[in-house]
């Protein structure tokens, strides 16, 4: 049923003549952890997201990837309408809510290269930021576990 509304909502966008056109989006990007001490700091809130029926773009986090301004950009499978892909890796979409929508990103060993090369840049730029000090050591627990193992769930409000 699930896929059936993402569907629906897909096909929305292109019977509004707006599939050639993405829309804006708010939501949030969240790095799964396991420890409950970096929850806290493990979600992100994310603007400008860019969806429409065959495309998702958006920037990672700042506090993930320093400021490099990765912008990710998936496009929408041909055999499957809920599986995006991208030269970085692949997202799985589903309607959870009825304005909301959730990706589940992994991202491929390429892409975790230039994670874990950058990571010390995005340690510098955290450490920049004049966090308190627990703070500081949960959102650099987070960056390193993402770049160790990149995947991400991108909630986009509708």
């Amino acid at each position: 049923m699930k896929n059936f509304k993402l569907w629906l909502i897909l096909l929305t966008f292109s019977m509004n003549g707006q599939a050639s056109m993405q829309q804006v989006f708010n939501g949030s990007y969240t790095v799964p952890v396991k420890n409950s001490r970096l929850s806290n700091f493990a979600t992100f809130k994310t603007n400008a997201i860019e969806f429409d029926v065959n495309e998702i773009s958006f920037t990672l986090p700042e506090k993930l990837s320093s400021e490099s301004d990765y912008t990710v950009t998936f496009e929408r499978s041909e055999n499957n309408s809920n599986q995006f892909n991208s030269l970085v890796g692949q997202a799985h979409c589903l309607q959870i809510l009825a304005d909301e929508i959730e990706c589940k990103i992994k991202y491929n060993s390429l892409y975790k290269r230039i994670l874990q090369h950058d990571l010390p840049e995005t340690k510098s730029f955290l450490k920049s930021l004049n966090l308190p000090a627990h703070e500081l050591a949960a959102r650099i627990d987070v960056a390193t576990l993402f770049a160790s193992d990149p995947i991400g769930i991108i909630r986009i409000k509708l």
